[in-house]
């Protein structure tokens, strides 16, 4: 179908009108989100330090830890200085330490695992603590 002169020159400011109005609409959506997205981001440059430090993450490794193996589990423990002077004791005294400590065994439990008396354990473990009290400050 062919339209005439006259059909053509009133489509033509029609489709301008909506071609407008099409361009206008578009424009108050980008400023709305440019106003949304303004409203939630803050620079950098304007944070405090607090909120800066809030936003840092570290990454942990199992190879900066320092790995315990007892009873089948593996302890990790990120200290440097505490694993050292854990690592400084006998194996009995480190075990009774890791099982009191990490697995949060009582003397009973523990002398029933490793085949000890009560006074034993008790004895091996504020030892072992001590060792690990003077290791830790000198």
């Amino acid at each position: 179908m062919k339209l005439s002169s006259s059909q053509l020159e009133s489509l033509q400011p029609r489709f301008n009108s909506f071609c407008k109005k099409i361009v206008r609409e578009e424009y108050r959506n980008v400023v709305t989100a440019l106003k949304r997205r303004t409203a939630k981001e803050v620079l950098f440059c304007e944070m405090s330090e607090s909120e800066l430090d809030s936003l840092v993450t570290v990454d942990k490794y199992d190879s900066e830890a320092f790995q315990f193996l007892i009873d089948g589990f593996e302890i990790s423990i990120e200290n440097e200085l505490l694993a050292e002077a854990i690592k400084s004791l006998p194996d009995k005294g480190r075990d009774i330490v890791l099982l009191s400590y990490f697995f949060g065994m009582n003397d009973r439990e523990i002398g029933e695992k490793l085949h000890m008396i009560q006074q034993t354990v008790q004895y091996q473990r504020t030892s072992s603590i001590s060792k690990i009290r003077k290791y830790m400050e000198g």
